[in-house]
């Protein structure tokens, strides 16, 4: 792959590959960053870097308001807890635990949504069939980047009164109709986690074009009299500090290029895959702008020769660790198992669903490694599923 930024990861079978982006910015660059902090000594309270970020990502998204805090979840539960809502919220049960729980933090009780079998992401349609007397929040997710139906959410949020908010943490430049996502709903949430496609190590934000939403989410993140904007119940230390915004800078300036590379990543897999069969490959988002963030494959055990568990467990001993995601569903996980949730599709997807390697450290030879491994798990797939069928629960 052609690449401003070189990858130097080893293809030796001695060092793991691992599914998360982790984009290390250039050393240099960080000293000259944190030599800056040590000089002014401003290291919190929102500091200039912390104002220069915000002010970046909102010229970058589109939007009005971007408010940063310490990570992403730590941003949706403020968020949450800024717009007031009580009672229910629908969020579907394929998803990363922070969504939920992020909820159940904020005081809401979570009600699970199905999703569509080829996007995942919850639908107007799935939504509604979750929708309680409760009801005061939908809390859908751009999942792998793919942007959901952000209209007819929008409808049935219209309909039904209920505030309709976002889990953009996936869905960094990423776009909806041409919009970049982060202007839609209520509010969106990112996170930038160091495996996310922009690092500030730990971090993330909340956007809105909401003026008033912005102001309750900007107190209730700190508890500095002179960041108070409305009359909250409840504040938190939520703030982002100087260390985290000189990251996620570096990193905003490398964005770009760390895009295009994924881009080449993904089809690369996509390439020297497309002959395997019993693999599904999870498609972008079509004529939308995506980040390539994940290379997300759908495994037909029928087809393959294998199920997915055991071909995860076949990589890892071959020092690969894709992962299973998300597994459990969270209508099976503690502790919102105790109901009855009949929601087909996310159990299918919870027992087919993978990702590979990708990212900055995942060089074209080790893409070939892990497509070669794969190739060989169909080959060797009935003495691989005799040895392996025990030992992939967990």
């Amino acid at each position: 792959m052609a690449n401003k930024t070189p990858m130097t990861a080893s293809s030796s079978n001695e060092n793991p590959l691992y599914v998360g982006q982790l984009n290390v910015p250039p050393k240099d660059k960080v000293l000259e960053a944190f030599n800056g902090i040590f000089d002014r000594q401003f290291y919190t309270n929102h500091g200039p870097l912390v104002a220069e970020f915000e002010r970046a990502l909102s010229e970058y998204l589109g939007v009005r308001h971007v408010i940063c805090m310490t990570n992403g979840t730590v941003a949706l539960m403020v968020a949450l807890k800024a717009i007031g809502a009580r009672g229910d919220a629908v969020v579907p049960a394929f998803t990363f635990p922070a969504t939920v729980q992020a909820l159940s933090y904020a005081g809401l009780t979570p009600v699970f949504c199905d999703v569509d079998p080829q996007t995942h992401n919850a639908t107007p349609e799935t939504v509604r069939r979750a929708l309680t007397p409760r009801t005061q929040v939908i809390l859908p997710v751009h999942l792998w980047g793919r942007a959901c139906d952000i209209d007819g959410l929008q409808d049935v949020a219209n309909e039904t009164g209920t505030s309709l908010v976002f889990d953009a943490a996936h869905a960094l430049g990423c776009t909806y109709k041409g919009r970049t996502i982060g202007e839609f709903g209520k509010f969106e949430a990112f996170s930038f986690h160091a495996t996310k496609i922009l690092n500030c190590t730990e971090g993330g934000c909340v956007t809105t074009n909401d003026d008033a939403v912005a102001d309750a989410i900007r107190t209730v993140r700190n508890f500095h009299e002179q960041q108070t904007f409305v009359d909250v119940s409840l504040r938190v230390n939520a703030k982002m500090s100087e260390a985290q915004a000189a990251m996620g800078l570096i990193s905003l300036a490398e964005l770009s290029d760390r895009i295009s590379q994924n881009k080449e990543r993904y089809h690369l897999y996509r390439e020297r895959l497309s002959a395997v069969s019993g693999l599904h490959f999870i498609d972008h988002a079509g004529s939308e702008a995506s980040n390539y963030q994940y290379v997300v494959l759908q495994v037909d055990a029928e087809g393959f020769g294998l199920d997915r568990d055991i071909l995860v467990r076949y990589l890892a001993e071959n020092g690969i660790l894709a992962r299973r995601y998300f597994y459990p569903g969270m209508h099976h996980a503690h502790p919102y198992e105790d109901r009855t949730w009949r929601l087909p599709i996310t159990d299918r997807l919870c027992e087919s669903i993978m990702q590979v390697p990708s990212g900055a450290m995942i060089s074209e030879a080790d893409i070939d490694r892990v497509c070669n491994a794969i190739r060989c798990a169909q080959r060797d797939a009935p003495t691989i599923r005799v040895r392996l069928a025990d030992k992939t629960g967990g």
